[in-house]
């Protein structure tokens, strides 16, 4: 099973595979990205502590890995060996168990609980509690839209459209007097309006870091 003491994410393209983790305040030169060719398993560490370890699907090309740390996040782009999408990130045997009938989510339910919260608290903590609703009630395909979306955006799109997202780079919106992240939903997932359709996130004043919004324990 693939072992973290942070909250983590994924996503690929047909010849790269990117591991998100979760981490305030890590710096580049703490963090290291170690290979063991032999059994394919990876290992993120911080200043010589492991933070993240898995056995992946697929070889990689540990000589080409480009690390990035930022306030919240630590970003590792692996090139794989051979093009192709992979069903997972990590072995069979390493995977978390997870349930084949997961509950549906009643998103309906939780953007209106997410409203109400917005109404109890103003500024960034208001923001703050928004974001964490809407991310902790998701499932692995939303989260990975979600992140996707917002860091190739520059923080100006959040979609919840995994299908739509994972087909090509979300490019960067300016509204002419401020940015505003624009959150994209399925239509096919909304009875409402496409007035009413843009959610809570379209009316945001400025663009909140979604790196600010999700946090692990150091």
């Amino acid at each position: 099973m693939a072992t973290s003491n942070c909250k983590y994410d994924w996503f690929q393209t047909e010849t790269h595979v990117t591991l998100t983790i979760l981490k305030r305040g890590v710096a580049l030169e703490a963090c290291k990205a170690l290979l063991d060719p032999e059994r394919n398993t990876l290992t993120i560490t911080v200043e010589g502590d492991a933070i993240w370890g898995g056995t992946l699907v697929a070889p990689v090309d540990s000589s080409k890995f480009v690390v990035k740390c930022t306030p919240a996040k630590v970003e590792i782009s692996m090139p794989k060996t051979t093009t192709g999408r992979w069903p997972a990130l990590v072995q069979v045997e390493d995977a978390p168990a997870a349930s084949s009938q997961a509950p549906k989510k009643n998103w309906d339910a939780i953007e209106k609980e997410a409203e109400r919260e917005e109404e109890e608290a103003t500024g960034e903590a208001a923001v703050d509690k928004m974001f964490k609703n809407i991310y902790s009630n998701a499932n692995d395909d939303v989260r990975r839209a979600m992140m996707k979306s917002y860091s190739e955006s520059n923080g100006t799109v959040l979609s919840t459209n995994w299908d739509e997202i994972s087909k090509q780079k979300t490019e960067t919106k300016r509204n002419s007097s401020r940015w505003a992240p624009q959150l994209q939903q399925s239509r096919s997932k909304s009875r409402r309006s496409p007035r009413q359709s843009s959610s809570i996130f379209s009316r945001l004043p400025y663009p909140q870091p979604l790196n600010n919004t999700f946090s692990c324990a150091p």
